[in-house]
């Protein structure tokens, strides 16, 4: 999978599972959906609001972003990236292990 790859997917058919706000050396935004039996989830650094799933698309895809990795998984079951773009930083990721994505979250 490629960062324009995974933009494609949040444009399409996604339905939320959850998603929150977190806090620590920034604040911060994530969700977590489900397209056609697959996970992905995503988290937007320096913001206080939601931000949906077309926004996070057209931001990884904008001209002036900066990739600052994208790789698969060490196990090659998953994709993982990050992108800056604007004021944000984008974590993104894919992954059909419902208990590694949480734990890789920090939830159980």
């Amino acid at each position: 999978m490629t960062v324009d790859e995974f933009a494609k997917v949040l444009r399409g058919d996604l339905t939320l599972v959850e998603d929150g706000f977190y806090e620590g050396n920034r604040t911060g935004y994530w969700a977590r959906f489900e397209s056609k039996g697959l996970r992905y989830w995503y988290s937007v650094s320096n913001t206080s609001e939601r931000i949906a799933a077309q926004l996070v698309a057209e931001a990884i895809t904008a001209p002036d972003r900066h990739i600052q990795r994208s790789k698969p998984y060490h196990d090659g079951e998953g994709f993982e990236a990050t992108v800056r773009s604007g004021r944000h930083h984008y974590m993104l990721g894919h992954g059909n292990n419902r208990a590694r994505i949480l734990n890789r979250a920090g939830r159980t």
